[in-house]
């Protein structure tokens, strides 16, 4: 199997959030994946159905992504106590945790001084992370829009119209693309999950899996 490495650009990488299709939509022929030999814990919760979903960015050869620790216990505004977590992956664990999902890719270009300011934020967010993981604060797509803000990749506006949640900032990341002709590429998920959003007129992901 080969990993992109994209020296010059800014991968934001994000599965799609869906629901189980009822088994009457199933038939035989179609397995519901199991994800096996997880002694990480990688693979949550796909918390919010249609509406969920997680949003990360790759950085050279490493995924960072901000997650609430305990699904159960998301908070509705942020509290002192955090619930949120950023995690440093690899590509072949991003790769394992999105092997079933629907999966879009923007490949925004970024200088070599961008990928480094990116990283140093990321790993020091995985160290001691600055904020909790709340319904009406932070969570995994909020963080990355900010991020594209600072960066200028993307202009500033309402997050809860743009990045309340994965779909939103799909939908704004989208028309970046067209305007900016970035790359988009994309990887179906399962026959048996009924996915958000509509992938038919992108590309597949430009590398083997």
């Amino acid at each position: 199997m080969e990993f992109p490495n994209f020296s010059d650009t800014l991968l934001v990488r994000m599965f799609h959030g869906s629901i189980p299709k009822p088994r009457l939509f199933l038939g035989n022929s179609v397995e519901t994946p199991t994800y096996t030999n997880d002694p990480r814990g990688l693979v949550r919760p796909n918390v919010g159905g249609l509406l969920g979903g997680h949003v990360v960015v790759q950085l050279r050869d490493r995924v960072f992504g901000f997650v609430y620790i305990d699904a159960k216990k998301i908070h509705w505004v942020d509290q002192p106590e955090f619930n949120g977590e950023f995690h440093n992956y690899s590509v072949e664990e991003w790769e394992y945790i999105v092997q079933h999902r629907r999966e879009t890719c923007f490949h925004i270009p970024a200088t070599e001084e961008e990928l480094m300011h990116c990283e140093s934020y990321f790993l020091r967010e995985c160290r001691q992370p600055s904020r909790d993981y709340s319904f009406w604060g932070e969570r995994c797509a909020s963080n990355v829009y900010r991020l594209l803000v600072s960066l200028n990749k993307i202009p500033s506006g309402n997050y809860r119209m743009q990045a309340f949640w994965p779909g939103a900032l799909r939908r704004t990341l989208l028309s970046e693309a067209a305007k900016n002709q970035w790359l988009v590429s994309v990887k179906e998920g399962n026959k048996g999950e009924w996915w958000q959003g509509n992938i038919s007129t992108f590309p597949p992901h430009p590398w083997h899996r």
